[in-house]
């Protein structure tokens, strides 16, 4: 009977063993889980993963400027105060304005106000005492159409002497002519110019 005793505490004893062993290897693997995913989360920082992240945002900053292309163009309105037009010319970019961006550009144009930016086009604006240089005035001088430039207190100075001869024109258009065409505008200029040939 002392065997069958001694028998069965000793398999009381193993399993006892067998289910303390099992519950501290348990809370092993939870700790060392534990400490696996803390170090996960845990973001290491030194002065390499700091300079890669300044180094990143100003990639991504660069990736997202807008710069001028070569082939953009450069749009210019210049609004004068005593005629109240607006001039608007149209020029390509001059090399020394390609890659540049927005900050860069205005440096360039400090009295002008940036009314559009993009690689392909930069639209600037600015305002100026006087009249414009598209006042213009039309006759009829010595049988040919004869364009003048007016100045602003009406002066005429002479621009060109056109080859449109006035001898086939409509009595009309010589009736307006003698008495001067005042046009406003390179486009309207050249739109009469075409109409009287």
């Amino acid at each position: 009977m002392k065997k069958g005793i001694l028998a069965i505490v000793l398999l009381l004893i193993i399993v006892f063993g067998f289910l303390v062993g099992r519950y501290i290897y348990k809370i092993s693997t939870l700790e060392n889980n534990s400490n696996v995913k803390i170090a996960e989360n845990k973001k290491i920082e030194d002065e390499c993963t700091l300079e890669y992240e300044r180094l990143e945002e100003i990639k991504q900053a660069s990736a997202n400027e807008e710069k001028i292309s070569p082939n953009a163009k450069i749009i210019t309105n210049i609004y004068y105060n005593e005629c109240g037009h607006t001039v608007k010319t149209i020029s390509d970019i001059e090399n020394k304005y390609i890659n540049l961006n927005k900050e860069e550009f205005q440096e360039e144009y400090k009295d002008w106000d940036i009314r559009g930016f993009s690689p392909e086009e930069v639209t600037i604006y600015k305002e100026e005492e006087g009249i414009c240089n598209e006042h213009y005035m039309v006759r009829d001088i010595d049988g040919y159409v004869t364009v003048y430039s007016l100045d602003k207190n009406e002066n005429e100075t002479l621009k060109e002497t056109t080859e449109i001869s006035t001898t086939f024109l409509t009595t009309t258009d010589l009736a307006r002519l003698k008495g001067g065409i005042r046009l406003y505008g390179k486009e309207n200029l050249n739109s009469l110019l075409e109409d009287l040939e």
